[in-house]
């Protein structure tokens, strides 16, 4: 992801997570509101490699959807949550709800 910032600092990333198998969660604790733990590894990580000021975190916790969208774009208006919503619902034909970190 870096080598790909590096070279466009003004790109945005997103992932989405594989859910867990249920013979995987047979007697573990586990809140699946969180999302996968799959999902709760990728939102540490990012948090932790990326700050605020660079990436606005999103996701979709229901759907195991994580954005990370680029700060610079949102503070000057080129792009907004709502368009990519709108286009993630359009290109999943899906129903996710994004909301920020």
């Amino acid at each position: 992801m870096m080598t790909y910032f590096k070279k466009n600092n003004r790109i945005s990333f997103g992932f989405v997570a594989a859910p867990d198998l249920e013979e995987d969660m047979k007697g573990k604790r586990f809140d699946k509101q969180e999302g996968s733990r799959r999902f709760v590894f990728y939102r540490r990580m990012m948090i932790n490699l990326f700050g605020p000021e660079t990436f606005k975190q999103v996701s979709d916790t229901r759907k195991r959807l994580y954005l990370l969208v680029n700060q610079k774009r949102l503070n000057e208006g080129s792009l907004s949550i709502q368009d990519i919503e709108k286009k993630v619902n359009q290109l999943y034909e899906g129903d996710f709800d994004i909301y920020a970190d």
